[in-house]
């Protein structure tokens, strides 16, 4: 049979013996054969009968040690969400998170949204943007068929075309201009707006994206 030493309500020792008379000083309780009584546990954590009490009671008591990325709820333990944690100063969010409060939800946003929820200075806006700018003028692609009907809308069409049919024009811009599928923000095409358009920056991603948004 087992029995359990307490000392200042806390468990002290649990021992399997056939005699109570072998165990000795100390204040000692037999424990019944499904009894939870541990070393080191509290004896108020344990019902009448060595049964652990409801989580609930423990928790309300102060008996229930949680880990601080663990929550009590609905009776059980629960690990803490990602907002939780943020909330709690036990995550840092990420350079692109923010924190929906609506929603209690850590999501990743884009530099709009980021700075619309604080996550981002003035500076660090103006920087962002002007990153995603340069990247996106690297990569603007349009086709060709694009290109020439937002030349057309703007009314520069036959302003290009009549250079490509110039002698001014080198052959390879006239190969480009009649077989290239696609059309990118070379600097052929940035030389072109500006040179032979004059046009801004601006304007030539203005034309890019009036272009990207025509179909066929």
């Amino acid at each position: 049979m087992e029995f359990a030493r307490i000392e200042n309500g806390v468990i002290v020792a649990v021992v399997d013996t056939d005699s109570a008379e072998k165990l000795g000083a100390g204040d000692w309780h037999p424990l019944p054969a499904d009894s939870h009584a541990r070393t080191g546990a509290k004896r108020a954590m344990f019902d009448e009968n060595w049964l652990t009490r409801p989580m609930s009671e423990l928790h309300a008591e102060g008996l229930l040690e949680l880990d601080p990325k663990q929550k009590f709820e609905d009776g059980a333990i629960k690990d803490k969400t990602e907002y939780e944690l943020v909330q709690d100063g036990l995550r840092d969010l990420e350079p692109d998170e923010y924190l929906d409060h609506e929603n209690k939800e850590v999501v990743w946003g884009d530099t709009e949204t980021l700075y619309a929820n604080g996550r981002l200075t003035e500076n660090q806006y103006q920087e962002r943007k002007q990153t995603e700018l340069e990247e996106w003028r690297q990569t603007a692609e349009v086709t060709r068929f694009q290109a020439k009907a937002a030349l057309l809308h703007l009314g520069h069409l036959d302003i290009v075309q009549a250079y490509m049919n110039s002698d001014q024009a080198t052959p390879l811009e006239k190969l480009a201009w009649a077989e290239a599928k696609f059309t990118r923000r070379s600097q052929l095409v940035n030389t072109l707006g500006q040179s032979l358009l004059g046009l801004t920056e601006v304007q030539i991603d203005d034309l890019f994206l009036l272009a990207d948004n025509i179909e066929a």
